[in-house]
């Protein structure tokens, strides 16, 4: 799972954008896509991918309910997907969905308009299953923690985790396969941060700052560390006061 970063206007979206195929008559885009090696033709990545912006929100209707989405949603993609699975099948992936991102509660309860149905947590999970239900191998959001506090953040965060290792559904009517998880953040907490396994930081201009694991000896803290004028985080927290009540 890698997290992607950097400051307003650095390109993570447009980034993501042309990794999942949607930037196709803006500018000019060079170079190769590979996925597990090997080149990612343009026919498959709707396939192998699946994307949620920042307002994917706002395209459910508000007259059906989560299980009804997801229905919908596999009903179109999987067939596709997987054109040789059974369509007895797909309820139980919609199932399974449900109940890794905790939706089972809410499964039968109308959207409705905002701020008068689900919450607007619930509704970044609604999204996030509406894509995920089809089980693609790369999955890519635009930062799906944006207007959650920490807490619901750590849970969504958590929930893609939890794909990305394959555990959805458990051993009997689940699926064990994993995906690829591309997310970006924007000023994420510790606890958030540390369940990402790499990290893509831009700069300016969509120049790459770095790229790499996000803990351990050659993690990014690290790695900022050892460069010229950087005084490592252990001397600043001795070098910063502490003030008593």
């Amino acid at each position: 799972m890698m997290a992607l970063m950097g400051p307003s206007g650095a390109g993570k979206t447009t980034l993501l954008d042309v990794l999942a195929g949607r930037k196709t008559g803006h500018g000019k885009i060079s170079g190769s896509i590979l996925h597990n090696g090997l080149v990612l033709p343009s026919a498959l990545r709707p396939v192998l991918t699946a994307y949620v912006d920042q307002n994917s929100s706002d395209v459910h209707s508000p007259h059906m309910t989560p299980h009804e989405i997801l229905c919908f949603s596999v009903a179109l993609r999987l067939p596709r997907a997987c054109p040789t699975l059974s369509p007895a099948l797909y309820s139980t992936f919609v199932d399974a969905v449900l109940k890794l991102l905790r939706l089972e509660r809410v499964k039968d309860s109308i959207v409705g308009p905002p701020s008068a149905g689900l919450s607007f947590e619930e509704m970044k999970r609604v999204s996030i299953a509406t894509e995920v239900v089809a089980f693609p191998s790369l999955l890519f959001l635009d930062e799906p923690t944006t207007f959650l506090d920490s807490d619901h953040s750590l849970v969504v965060i958590q929930m893609l985790r939890e794909l990305a290792r394959g555990r959805v559904g458990g051993r009997e009517g689940g699926w064990q396969g994993g995906m690829t998880v591309i997310a970006s953040i924007h000023q994420p907490s510790k606890e958030v941060f540390e369940l990402f396994d790499s990290l893509l930081m831009l700069g300016k201009g969509g120049n790459v700052v770095y790229v790499g694991p996000t803990r351990g000896e050659n993690g990014v803290v690290a790695y900022f560390e050892k460069l010229p004028g950087i005084i490592p985080l252990e001397e600043r927290k001795e070098k910063t006061p502490h003030h008593g009540y």
